[in-house]
């Protein structure tokens, strides 16, 4: 599982491939740009100074580009400069994703909530690297946190309704991957499964479609290790 930085002070999960989605909706363009519908206290009083900024913004210039090493790079100098700036620790933490280091992720996801432990974005990045670790249960805890803090938040919503078609919580689980699945082509992926093992084939090969037509393959998103994680019957 990739990601990569494209939101203003915050982050998106997707895919760390130098490819160009086929149809990419008004939703996934305001999810990858950012969401947030609040800052926090914390984050508004915080002045990081003037050089850790210019490092900050330079980073996601980078990041727009698929450069991930680079813009790794350029937050690692921001966090020297102001090592109470989460924003930068949450940004690094989703490079080191993208270049496959999730230890060292989760450990800045950590310290972003440390310093800021009431941006519900920080929850859901934390909660991502928790998973693709295996540690499920930490996770799950993580997506709730970041929901208790903003029920619109896209990335908790979708990992929430993976995790509960894990659990065989279709209902439930359609629901989530619903309204998440403008954003994440692969939620379109996780309910086909999810259709398939209610055995609604056409709806099934619905979200197929809308799967591909959101150039998920190109993208380079793969849930297959998720879907695999599903029920028998969903395997």
């Amino acid at each position: 599982m990739k990601s990569y930085v494209l939101m203003f002070l915050s982050l998106a999960i997707v895919s760390g491939q130098d490819h160009t989605v086929a149809v990419e909706s008004d939703c996934r363009r305001a999810w990858l740009r950012g969401t947030e519908k609040t800052i926090s206290v914390t984050r508004l009083r915080h002045r990081p100074p003037r050089e850790a900024v210019s490092a900050f913004f330079r980073a996601l210039a980078q990041a727009d580009k698929r450069r991930w090493r680079s813009a790794a790079s350029y937050l690692e100098r921001a966090i020297v400069l102001d090592p109470e700036f989460s924003e930068a620790y949450s940004n690094l933490g989703v490079q080191y994703m993208s270049l496959g280091r999730a230890e060292d992720a989760l450990a800045h996801f950590m310290r972003a909530i440390e310093l800021d432990g009431s941006t519900s974005l920080y929850h859901s990045n934390l909660a991502y690297a928790l998973f693709s670790l295996g540690k499920y249960a930490e996770g799950e805890r993580e997506v709730h946190s970041a929901l208790a803090l903003d029920a619109s938040n896209r990335t908790a919503r979708f990992l929430l309704g993976w995790q509960l078609a894990r659990h065989n919580e279709i209902d439930e689980a359609i629901r989530h991957l619903q309204y998440t699945s403008c954003a994440f082509p692969e939620a379109h992926e996780i309910l086909a499964a999810v259709w398939t093992l209610k055995g609604d084939k056409e709806r099934a090969r619905q979200e197929l479609s809308e799967y591909r037509k959101m150039g998920a393959e190109q993208v380079g998103i793969s849930s297959a290790g998720w879907v695999s994680g599903f029920a028998p019957g969903m395997k």
